[in-house]
């Protein structure tokens, strides 16, 4: 019996999953397995998918609880034709997925985790989301270990699930790079310092903290370039008084090479995330970085601050004063920037994709 590879991730818009199963799934496709992708509404990467040979099944639903019927007899209709491998990502879909699809026949789910298991600990306030995380991590005790295979983006994504979920988790970095750019910045003293930012401009990312870091009078210009879709004007208020540094929004962009080659410094403020791409090209273009000490696997990229400069979450002050030391000199971080990119390869990027190959081949 033929087999089929089908990815579910509810919400497909820009962003760093979307873009590493898209990676996964050409793969997979152009190597001649048969690939769908479910998601949610509309799906940002399907003309990439479709010239690939992906088929995209969109739900017309609001919520993924209410999918779940209609995946389900979706499912049951295919498992008449193929064994499927069944892959979710993102914790409230895998464990949906888990209580609805696994007793279909032929069928293997691989739970993939994409954000550390700490996300569950942030409400921001809500005492909707309280009780909402607080279910999500009593089933994760009770269903991970029924998924056929558990995956996490990062080590440190691994254990902590591993440990919570008391089940078995391998972990397979997504594709960031595809491979050590020759490419380097060269770093003399400027009057104007180009900072790159990017990411979705929503709480868990914590743009705010660097709004706040650089309204200070610097002796320098600054020159942020903020590159990801979401509303500005949360956060660039028009009392805003630092005229010295100018904020240039360029929303979603596919292709942030040039942006990277004409940045000084790329700078990370999210709360926690699994293993920021971003950080990874930075770091492959010679950039220097500076990161918050987030929840996920920043501190196996850098090596808990031996390739980066780090900061505390949330703290605008730390990051101001680490700014002030880059401006002052910045070859302690250039040195640091140097050691990032020597160390990639330890990550093995080429043979990212291959991974999922063989790990679905196993099962």
């Amino acid at each position: 019996m033929q087999k089929k590879i089908i990815f579910f991730l509810p919400n497909f818009s820009q962003g760093g999953a979307a873009q590493s199963i898209v990676k996964i799934l050409v793969y997979l496709s152009n190597k001649k397995n048969k690939c769908e992708l479910i998601c949610l509404k509309k799906c940002f990467y399907k003309k990439t998918l479709l010239r690939n040979g992906v088929k995209v099944l969109e739900i017309k639903s609001s919520r993924t609880l209410y999918s779940m019927y209609r995946i389900r007899n979706y499912l049951l209709k295919t498992s008449n034709f193929y064994k499927i491998y069944f892959v979710s990502n993102i914790n409230y879909a895998n464990i949906l997925s888990l209580i609805f699809l696994k007793k279909i026949p032929k069928i293997k789910i691989i739970t993939v985790e994409r954000t550390p298991l700490q996300e569950l600990n942030y409400n921001y306030g809500s005492m909707i989301l309280f009780f909402k995380n607080f279910l999500l991590k009593s089933l994760i005790k009770l269903l991970y270990f029924k998924s056929d295979l558990r995956i996490g983006n990062s080590i440190r994504v691994s254990k902590d699930f591993a440990l919570f979920s008391k089940t078995k988790f391998i972990t397979i970095y997504p594709q960031s790079i595809k491979m050590i750019s020759k490419k380097n910045i060269s770093y003399t003293k400027k009057n104007l310092i180009r900072i790159i930012w990017v990411g979705r401009l929503d709480k868990e990312k914590s743009f705010k903290t660097l709004v706040d870091a650089l309204n200070f009078n610097f002796n320098k210009k600054i020159e942020v370039s903020v590159l990801g879709p979401g509303n500005k004007n949360l956060y660039i208020k028009r009392n805003y008084i630092n005229k010295n540094v100018i904020f240039k929004f360029y929303g979603y962009q596919k292709n942030l090479e040039k942006f990277f080659l004409k940045s000084d410094i790329y700078i990370h403020t999210a709360l926690y995330e699994g293993f920021p791409n971003s950080v990874i090209q930075a770091m492959n273009y010679g950039i220097p970085v500076i990161s918050s000490n987030s929840e996920g696997g920043i501190k196996e990229i850098t090596s808990k601050g031996k390739y980066a400069t780090l900061f505390k979450t949330k703290n605008h002050n730390e990051l101001r004063k680490i700014l002030t030391n880059y401006l002052y000199s910045n070859k302690t971080f250039v040195k640091k920037a140097l050691l990032a990119k020597k160390n990639l390869q330890t990550f093995n990027f080429e043979s990212v994709l291959d991974q999922y190959r063989k790990k679905l081949q196993s099962l």
